[in-house]
């Protein structure tokens, strides 16, 4: 079923049908672009599934998807999607800028290596 804004209480009947406490429908125009539900949250997130080096990746959409409009997502998606394609890894690029800012805030701002600090490893 595709995701639109039309299909979502079909979506979630489905959800509640199902009996489990966490699943994801995927969309059959995009592969890869989903909306997960999981039991005893009213919120609903997006989010796009891609493989990457043997190893299936994650990313989900900051915000609800009760706010975010299905077609917004969809697109949102298409470009992760596309950066996967071109080589590139949108999941692997996020937990780097946030390793990033951890180290920033860790080291008041002066984010130092090992190497440039001149220590060994």
């Amino acid at each position: 079923m595709k995701i639109t804004k039309q299909n979502l209480p079909d979506i979630a009947a489905a959800f509640a049908a199902s009996g489990k406490t966490d699943r994801i429908f995927f969309d059959d125009e995009l592969p890869g672009f989903g909306i997960r539900f999981r039991q005893g949250s009213k919120r609903q997130s997006y989010v796009v599934q891609y493989e990457r080096g043997g190893e299936q990746r994650r990313l989900t959409l900051e915000g609800s998807a009760a706010i975010i409009d299905p077609d917004d997502a969809r697109k949102w998606a298409k470009q992760q999607l596309a950066k996967v394609t071109l080589g590139g890894d949108p999941g692997g690029d996020k937990a780097t800028a946030r390793a990033k800012a951890k180290i920033t805030l860790l080291s008041g701002g002066a984010a130092v290596s090992r190497r440039e600090a001149g220590e060994s490893a």
